[in-house]
């Protein structure tokens, strides 16, 4: 999702030339962001019984053999995936070299996945939610099924006796492989062994909304091996938790905003990254958030057998 307050541009730097008996019209297409040349776009110069069409190469370069003197009502437009489209009229390239194109949204929406969740007195199953109230009175960092152990129907056990670590379940008496375990619909066990290690899922319920035990069958989204019944979560919805889901550098620059702007509040005089040189879309992020490129440490860092350079960015808040 892309915030109007945020635009990500696009530049198209062209070049005019004139020939005896025709305009030759080379440019580049940048994305202005990661100066990455955007490949594969395509270029299309048109007007009434004419079209001149071409598309970017591997370097974002196009070239176009436009008729002298171009009409006045030729238009130059281009497209490519993920970006808005450029329509302009090509007089208007005599009074600029720089034109820019805004990034089209790949997401006109929040994204949320649900399964279905059982109601009381619809569902043919017996069923116990645990809302978001007893979650915060109850759990102490606890594992799930030890959070959930005094369910009806619901046994579970840890092997450090102290509630964290390995820690397993029966529903119904049936264990937890035969038992689906989802969070907002999407499923959590394993697909060979249909077995769950929640130690894999650290402070699993300081960011969930509600959890829905299901004793049963039910219905069948569970699978044929979930004969004991089903544990759902969702994932909490509270402000301090929420994110839209994004495209492209959506995410990590809402992270990074809000990062800068605590650090701003919390009285903080500047802020700096160091960054694996190489990173070049972490090192895009940070020029995009206002940090600049203030030093490179010389291979300082070694992953996988080699030598990494450090690049060092700084932000005066």
């Amino acid at each position: 999702m892309f915030h109007s307050k945020n635009p990500i541009v696009f530049l198209i730097a062209i070049l005019w030339s004139l020939t005896a008996s025709a305009i030759d019209l080379p440019g580049t297409l940048l994305d202005a962001v990661t100066k990455d040349p955007i490949t594969g776009a395509r270029v299309v110069a048109t007007t009434t019984g004419i079209e001149i069409e071409t598309v970017t190469d591997g370097s974002g370069v196009f070239a176009l053999d436009l008729p002298d003197p171009p009409p006045q009502s030729m238009r130059l437009k281009i497209t490519a995936n993920g970006y808005q489209k450029l329509d302009l009229n090509l007089t208007d390239l005599a009074h600029t070299n720089l034109l820019s194109l805004q990034a089209h949204p790949v997401f006109s929406g929040e994204v949320e996945v649900t399964g279905l969740r059982a109601k009381v007195g619809e569902t043919p199953v017996t069923v116990t939610n645990v809302g978001r109230d007893e979650i915060e009175r109850e759990y102490w960092a606890q594992d799930v099924p030890m959070f959930l152990s005094p369910v009806p129907g619901f046994y579970a056990y840890n092997d450090s006796g102290n509630g964290i670590g390995y820690s397993y379940f029966f529903l119904r008496s049936f264990d937890m492989r035969r038992t689906a375990v989802s969070l907002n619909g999407v499923p959590l066990n394993d697909a060979h062994s249909h077995g769950l290690f929640f130690i894999d899922l650290a402070d699993f319920l300081a960011t969930t909304e509600d959890v829905q035990v299901q004793r049963g069958v039910g219905t069948t989204l569970y699978g044929g091996s979930a004969i004991g019944g089903g544990v759902t979560g969702v994932i909490y919805r509270g402000d301090e938790y929420r994110m839209a889901v994004t495209g492209g550098l959506g995410i990590g620059r809402t992270l990074m905003e809000h990062l800068i702007e605590v650090a701003r509040d919390s009285g903080f005089h500047s802020m700096i990254a160091r960054i694996e040189a190489s990173g070049d879309a972490s090192l895009s992020l940070h020029r995009a958030c206002g940090f600049d490129l203030v030093g490179v440490e010389r291979q300082v860092g070694r992953k996988f057998g080699r030598w990494l350079d450090m690049a060092v960015m700084q932000l005066m808040l």
